[in-house]
């Protein structure tokens, strides 16, 4: 999980330097009549909902399969547990064999 949250900081810092960058080149337009300061600001307010939508799904995706691995996980540690109690129960019969045939 450490991981999936460094891979979320990267993805963010790339986006807040992305949409500073952006900022800047619509700044540009403006300056040079290409764009009004209405049409930038609808720009960069329609840029953001998509940047939360995008966001919320990575993050709801991210969350899936982190429960995903730990229901993984938790099936190993039965597998094992079970595994772990077939070698308790193959001593048991050896030792009960081992006691039938010295009787």
């Amino acid at each position: 999980m450490d991981t999936a949250k460094r891979l979320m900081l990267a993805a963010i810092g790339a986006l807040h330097l992305s949409k500073e960058r952006l900022e800047e080149m619509m700044d540009e337009l403006v300056k040079k009549g290409e764009m009004t300061s209405s049409e930038k600001a609808e720009a960069l307010k329609r840029l953001a909902e998509k940047v939360e939508s995008s966001t919320e799904k990575a993050k709801e995706a991210i969350e899936k399969q982190v429960e995903n691995t730990m229901k993984k996980l938790n099936l190993l540690a039965k597998i094992d547990r079970l595994a772990e109690r077939l070698d308790l129960l193959e001593k048991e019969i050896a030792e009960l064999k081992s006691k039938k045939s010295t009787e």
